[in-house]
């Protein structure tokens, strides 16, 4: 899947809430935020645990 593929997906949801369907407003104007944002899935560790 394309980072626009990912992108389109999350701008298509009609239940985000509004501080991030303003976020995803912002983004659609700035392709590099949005590639930024949307090129790879989000991971994070344990922190040790």
């Amino acid at each position: 899947m394309t980072w626009q593929e990912n992108y389109q997906i999350w701008a298509d949801r009609t239940d985000l809430p509004q501080n991030l369907q303003d976020d995803m407003k912002k983004l659609a104007a700035d392709e590099k935020a949005a590639e930024d944002a949307f090129y790879q899935p989000l991971s994070f560790g344990t922190a040790g645990m």
